[in-house]
């Protein structure tokens, strides 16, 4: 193998192979001397870094300025292709399908290859990822858009355990296993902080004032909260009703 590190062809080790291969810059003087010679030529991307594919072995190596790098292991970027790659041992790892930690994030990797073509909430295996260009939003916790319908992230991850109303963008939602319960409209007992909520289409009602229903009995509502502090009349649907803490007493 002859190492080509600029243009030059001096100071070449050539070693071991019955064939000559040259590593070097693409269009430059050194792959046209290689075209010239019939002498395999390997082009060197903007970054020294290079796969070659061992077709007896059916492996591809990485190699760091031209040079094979048998103790690298993590995550590399190929110029060439435009991608980062999962290295290890100095192979890449094409069935390697996992989160792999790079320079202090989490990037999902699928067959060998950062998905950075992919951001929103992403299935992967049995629960949905919250992804930008492939990296996992470990510091994002809202919610996120999926197929037409917001769902509930917990540090990048779906929450699928979570039940209860939280705030989003000015508003508040009704969120169980993860997903706005867009079909559901009443009241809702959130036990995060022990109020009734009325609801209607999966979001807290905040502009309601008035009377509500829930399992047969009817309460006083407050800015889309049960107000389970008064205790009085309310006039509701051109009617007069008798409140006892927050409670209509018939």
């Amino acid at each position: 193998v002859t190492y080509i590190s600029s243009d030059a062809f001096e100071d070449c080790n050539i070693s071991g192979e019955d064939r000559l291969t040259i590593y070097g810059y693409a269009d430059t003087e050194a792959e046209a001397h290689a075209q010239e010679q019939g002498i395999d030529f390997v082009a060197l991307d903007l970054t020294g870094n290079l796969l070659r594919y061992n077709e007896e072995r059916d492996t591809y190596y990485f190699y760091e300025n031209g040079k094979y790098s048998a103790t690298k292991t993590g995550l590399f970027y190929i110029d060439s292709w435009e991608s980062w790659v999962y290295i290890e041992n100095g192979e890449w790892i094409t069935d390697k399908r996992d989160f792999v930690e790079y320079d202090g994030g989490k990037f999902l990797v699928v067959g060998g290859l950062v998905e950075s073509g992919i951001s929103g909430l992403q299935l992967f295996g049995d629960n949905f990822y919250f992804l930008a260009n492939g990296q996992l939003q470990e510091h994002y916790t809202g919610l996120a858009l999926y197929d037409g319908e917001w769902f509930y992230v917990e540090n990048g991850v779906l929450a699928i355990d979570f039940a209860g109303v939280k705030d989003y963008d000015t508003s508040k939602f009704l969120v169980v296993m993860g997903r706005i319960q867009y079909e559901y409209s009443g009241l809702y007992y959130n036990e995060a902080d022990a109020k009734w909520y009325y609801i209607s289409g999966g979001q807290v009602q905040t502009d309601y004032t008035g009377l509500a229903t829930h399992d047969g009995a009817w309460f006083y509502i407050v800015d889309g909260v049960l107000d389970t502090s008064y205790s009085g009349t309310v006039t509701y649907d051109g009617a007069e009703f008798t409140v006892a803490n927050g409670q209509v007493v018939f």
